[in-house]
């Protein structure tokens, strides 16, 4: 059996919001024409930032939280979320 459902999810501040659609299978989701396992996670194709996840045909978004220990870091790589801090050269 398949069902078809529309969500919004909205965040804490109340600001941000996503509107998912999923497809509820027995075996995992369907987002964006593309099955995903139960148990698994994968970054949102429209922003790094955001991760998806698949528990039993039920997916959920979060926000990553990045942790850069330095005083100055590298911007993000292409479509990656986080900066970088630079390699420290001994001298």
């Amino acid at each position: 059996m398949i069902s078809i459902k529309e969500y919004s999810l909205f965040s804490p501040n109340g600001k941000d919001c996503a509107i998912i659609a999923e497809i509820h299978t027995k075996s995992g989701c369907m987002y964006n024409g593309k099955h995903h396992h139960s148990h698994t996670e994968w970054p949102s194709p429209e922003n790094p930032c955001k991760m998806l996840r698949c528990e039993a045909g039920v997916i959920t978004e979060s926000e990553v939280h990045c942790h850069t220990p330095c005083a100055n870091p590298l911007p993000p790589e292409p479509g990656k979320c986080c900066a970088t801090c630079p390699e420290s050269r001994d001298i």
